[in-house]
């Protein structure tokens, strides 16, 4: 049987495969070659991993731009609203002050008129006073 050298390890090994030693640049025994193999599944599980995790950040980003745009169209709807609420309810305060206050002021020129009428010595006809 033929004895290689590990270039990695530098112990001496026993392939199994003769193909599979010949095919490499550098011989390497089971052990090494295999921890070759689980460090480049490795390395590639981490790429594959990062590359999710940033879609993952890049999505989430999106989101809370969207979310931003969502809260402050939201904000904008119901100060419109509590606006229009307001100025309704406060033309509606100004509304019954006005006819109150109109009120009064009838009340007070009627009372006036007709010490007027009395002073003038006019009489008024009846149903009027």
């Amino acid at each position: 049987m033929v004895s290689y050298t590990c270039s990695v390890c530098k112990k001496d090994f026993v392939p199994s495969s003769l193909k599979l030693v010949e095919s490499q640049k550098y011989p390497k025994c089971n052990e090494c070659y295999y921890a070759k193999k689980a460090e480049v599944s490795l390395q590639s599980a981490n790429r594959k991993a990062q590359t999710e995790l940033m879609r993952l950040e890049n999505r989430i980003e999106k989101l809370e731009k969207k979310n931003e745009m969502l809260e402050t169209i939201i904000e904008s709807m119901v100060n419109e609203k509590v606006n229009m609420h307001l100025g309704d309810t406060l033309l509606s305060f100004v509304k019954q002050e006005t006819q109150l206050q109109l009120g009064k002021l009838q009340s007070q020129i009627i009372d006036v008129n007709n010490k007027v009428v009395k002073i003038m010595g006019f009489e008024l006809p009846k149903g009027e006073e």
